[in-house]
């Protein structure tokens, strides 16, 4: 348990309170409490003799409760993480001497780019770290150049959002062929493990617990390929048919909604009927066009 002691940060060994299991959300909360000298945990509802007393071990994707603890959750979508390794194949860049992978070498101080990220399905800080490398590896060298002026080769890849819908459909490509074949890498299916659990085919709970968790990575896995594959098709819309598709889908997959309001701005530029501001969302969007 991380602790303060006397105002000393510091780890602690508790025995009994760590045969507490996990649950969210939490029922209890912890601390070392100085007066007494001693470990105090401290329901927050009321719980009733006889019923057990859980902790929250926090949120964690599936691998690191597994690692840590010993278990795994069978619904933990929302924290599940998968690694995808994006690998720059644009042939303008791996051609040895070419001036675009000079730009990219000297960004990114390395040579011709790669990269593992481990990420969940969502567009959290994660998730937007790895789009804003794939707009960098598909950016052209004009957009590269400028990129590294005006931020410098050090920042380049902090918050790079989106630049234009050709760039954005090349990094959705780079994404959705990584998480392919990060699929492609596990014997079994997502049917085959989801069938492996419903028939209780396994020999004991730690087998289970390993199924439990490579069926959470390859979901996360497969919500990439679908969500690259979808934003790539609704980027070629009209501004007014790639809106009406996100409000037609809204609340049916956060995540998404969260990224189609980051890339509405490059969807509206492509109207010409309008002239937006750029630094919209598809609130205001429709204030202005009166949809």
């Amino acid at each position: 348990f991380g602790i303060s002691v006397n105002g000393v940060k510091t780890d602690g060994l508790v025995p009994y309170a760590d045969m507490l299991n996990h649950k969210i959300p939490r029922e209890t909360a912890w601390c070392y409490n100085d007066e007494s000298q001693g470990f105090r945990i401290t329901t927050v509802r009321p719980i009733g003799m006889g019923e057990e007393v859980f902790d929250s071990y926090g949120r964690k994707c599936n691998h690191r409760f597994f690692v840590n603890y010993g278990f795994a959750l069978d619904d933990n979508h929302e924290d599940n993480e998968a690694v995808l390794t994006i690998t720059m194949d644009d042939a303008e860049a791996v051609t040895p001497g070419s001036r675009k992978r000079h730009i990219l070498e000297a960004l990114f101080m390395s040579s011709v780019p790669e990269r593992e990220f481990q990420v969940p399905a969502n567009f959290e800080e994660k998730t937007q770290r790895m789009f804003g490398f794939c707009r960098v590896c598909s950016m052209t060298e004009n957009q590269l150049l400028m990129l590294a002026d005006e931020r410098g080769a050090a920042d380049a890849l902090e918050g790079t959002g989106p630049v234009d819908i050709a760039n954005e459909i090349k990094a959705l490509e780079m994404i959705k062929k990584a998480a392919r074949t990060a699929l492609g890498e596990f014997s079994t299916g997502i049917e085959s493990d989801e069938k492996l659990l419903k028939g209780e085919q396994y020999t004991d709970i730690n087998e289970r617990n390993c199924i439990v968790m490579r069926l959470g990575e390859k979901k996360v896995l497969q919500w990439f390929v679908e969500m690259s594959a979808r934003a790539q098709e609704m980027l070629q819309l009209s501004f007014y048919s790639f809106r009406s598709k996100c409000m037609q889908s809204m609340y049916e997959d956060r995540a998404f909604d969260v990224y189609s309001q980051t890339v509405s701005r490059i969807s509206v530029e492509r109207s010409n009927d309008y002239y937006l501001p750029c630094n919209i969302n598809l609130g205001v969007c429709s204030l202005i066009t009166g949809l």
